[in-house]
């Protein structure tokens, strides 16, 4: 397994692992509709804009294994000023789950922050209805702050809780 910086010929990969994580996960709390019909071609356009035109603060990295994207996270540094840099995305197939790549992408995403700003922490929120994400940010030293109601693509309200690392150096060991 490797890490490596995206670029614009990994969002198809990417928009596909993030749409199917999404239908699995998600399901009960983002639209059938959008699930079913919208979720893949929504995803992609996101995923090419992103990579396309990245921000200047944004960082993608993916987890490949023999050509094939089994994960990705994405951040933006400096994005809030009380919590910091935000991990606005992370993402592992299902299928290879359980091989510490969500960790391995955290504490890379953790050393690229750092390396902008290390006296800021990091946040990411996530929906209270996701336990195993849940555990698996707790895990590895995330704390809930608060919580706020997310209006996802395909409509509805989701109930998501801000996960906190002040000192990244927890992630980066």
């Amino acid at each position: 397994m490797q890490l490596r910086t995206a670029t614009l010929s990994d969002a198809l990969a990417i928009a596909y692992l993030h749409a199917e994580n999404w239908r699995l996960i998600y399901r009960g709390m983002l639209s059938d509709a959008y699930l079913d019909h919208e979720v893949h071609a929504e995803r992609l356009a996101s995923w090419e804009e992103r990579l396309r035109s990245p921000a200047e603060n944004q960082y993608i990295v993916v987890a490949e294994d023999q050509g094939i994207v089994r994960g990705f996270a994405c951040a933006f540094a400096n994005e809030h000023p009380q919590w910091g840099h935000y991990l606005d995305n992370l993402h592992v197939a299902a299928d290879s789950k359980g091989q510490n790549i969500g960790a391995r992408l955290m504490a890379d995403v953790a050393r690229w922050c750092s390396g902008i700003d290390a006296a800021r922490g990091l946040y990411l929120w996530v929906a209270a209805a996701n336990p195993s994400a849940i555990r698996f940010y707790q895990r590895v030293g995330g704390v809930a702050a608060d919580d706020e109601l997310w209006e996802p693509p395909g409509g509805g309200q989701v109930l998501c809780l801000r996960y906190t690392w002040p000192d990244m150096a927890v992630l980066k060991a």
